[in-house]
């Protein structure tokens, strides 16, 4: 009898244990689903069309079309992301929702209008009203109303719909300008947070069970920009002499001395048919060359070991670190030839016929280009799996970290074998180059011959050439 009462005992035990399980598990499941706008989500009629801004707003209508803003959600790289994340969550039983949507198109999270995420695509997202497709919209960005914390998922929990956005969509539109021109179409509505850089961080920090993931917003608060007051508009959304609106429609108009551009340049460019593509293009070359200085340093020839030393010195000028963002797929590299006459004698940063540069995911023992310097950011799992091809942001439980920080240099010094030191002529080559993403991680997301490779950036570049009788001649140097 009391074999059997402790047999009952113990099947009701685990029958309980299994019951609570079965909620906890699956209460967290749905909590991954719910937004901070599931109960109460705003009506997609609340937001404007961008183009509906275009008449009056004609130059900055001009520069968004062309932006990355507007792309954000047409690009084939932001569905194919999605695409992998949400199976990979899914096959572990959890629920990503809408973490990918959340900033790549702000109205239809705060909306809600995109059920399934783990269902959609490209083609099916041509469905949904302009103001989901148009990305990060005019109507949107002009609707916040006061700045927003840094998002933090909570892996725990599921909680990957962190993003909490403070907008006001009706009639108003917020903005930078103090003194707003009154007219019958919206009422205009002065709001300082648009000069500063807080208005671009909930999109531009992210924390992962409160680790650093990407945080290009923390890099700027913990630089020099910040106690100057040198916001991130400065750099990605210049300013400039003109009109906020089209001066024939209102002729009363005054010039503005402090516009924006819209731009929103950044290092990441459409791979796609997409308009104004060489607008976009000079932005990202403007920006990119004022972000950093290359050097060739301490140059000297060892004449009796036969041997060149020289540093290399990368100097970053930007308000965050080198790279920032989602640096986990970005590749910044030192590019070096040493050359005697005219034969290469030494090389690193060099790539192979895929285009490929020998990191770690091509070359694992680091034998083919041991000197390689790349600057990003790589990112481990739970397991330990690191690198592109097996994590991701939300995944992430730590990181390693090769940017380089604001106002600070990487140096490396090198030292060359070289032949015959007394009578040839030398020349080092050095250049710093960029690209957004690597041959390899487009193939990765299934779309090798669907969307050209990320083009390469050359950042900064010096040239030196020099002979035993230490005479310098340094070729670039800008």
């Amino acid at each position: 009898m009391i074999k059997n009462n402790r047999k009952n005992a113990t099947i009701a035990l685990s029958v309980f244990i299994i019951t609570v399980l079965y909620f906890h598990y699956n209460y967290n499941k749905r909590s991954s689903s719910y937004t901070p706008y599931s109960e109460n989500p705003y009506q997609i009629d609340q937001f404007q069309v961008a183009e509906s801004c275009q008449s009056c707003h004609p130059q900055h209508y001009l520069e968004w079309s062309s932006s990355m803003h507007a792309y954000a959600f047409k690009d084939p790289v932001f569905f194919a992301i999605n695409t992998n994340e949400q199976n990979y969550h899914k096959d572990k039983g959890e629920d990503l929702g809408q973490f990918c949507i959340e900033c790549h198109s702000p109205v239809a999270y705060t909306t809600n209008l995109i059920s399934k995420p783990d269902e959609l695509t490209f083609k099916n997202s041509q469905k949904l009203p302009n103001q989901v497709t148009e990305g990060v919209g005019c109507s949107f960005c002009h609707a916040m109303i006061h700045t927003s914390g840094t998002p933090n998922i909570n892996t725990k929990k599921f909680l990957f719909n962190v993003v909490k956005y403070h907008i006001d969509p009706s009639n108003k539109m917020y903005g930078s300008i103090n003194d707003p021109l009154p007219n019958v179409f919206h009422e205009s509505v002065y709001i300082k947070d648009f000069s500063t850089s807080e208005t671009c961080l909930p999109c531009h920090n992210l924390l992962v069970d409160g680790n650093n993931a990407e945080v290009t917003f923390s890099e700027w608060e913990s630089s020099k920009y910040k106690t100057s007051n040198f916001a991130c508009q400065e750099c990605h959304m210049e300013s400039y002499e003109g009109f906020a609106v089209d001066p024939k429609l209102f002729p009363e108009a005054k010039k503005r001395y402090n516009l924006h551009r819209h731009f929103f340049a950044g290092i990441d460019e459409a791979r796609t048919a997409f308009p104004h593509k060489d607008l976009q293009r000079n932005e990202i070359k403007r920006l990119l060359e004022q972000t950093a200085n290359l050097n060739i340093n301490d140059l000297a020839l060892i004449t009796e070991q036969n041997k060149i030393k020289f540093e290399v010195e990368v100097f970053n000028r930007a308000g965050h670190n080198l790279p920032s963002g989602a640096t986990f797929a970005r590749e910044l590299w030192l590019d070096i030839k040493v050359l005697s006459e005219n034969d290469t004698i030494y090389q690193t940063g060099f790539v192979n016929e895929n285009n490929e540069l020998y990191d770690f995911s091509i070359d694992p023992k680091n034998e083919i280009d041991p000197d390689l310097v790349i600057f990003r950011t790589v990112f481990y799992e739970e397991k330990g799996d690191s690198g592109i091809y097996k994590t991701s942001p939300q995944r992430m439980t730590k990181k390693s970290d090769y940017t380089i920080p604001t106002f600070e240099s990487f140096r490396k010094n090198y030292i060359i074998n070289v032949s015959n030191i007394s009578e040839n002529d030398f020349k080092i080559i050095a250049k710093l180059k960029f690209r957004a993403r690597s041959p390899g991680f487009i193939d990765h997301l299934g779309l090798k011959g669907q969307v050209p490779y990320s083009d390469i950036f050359i950042v900064d570049e010096k040239i030196v050439e020099f002979n035993s009788d230490n005479q310098l001649s340094i070729l670039s140097d800008e």
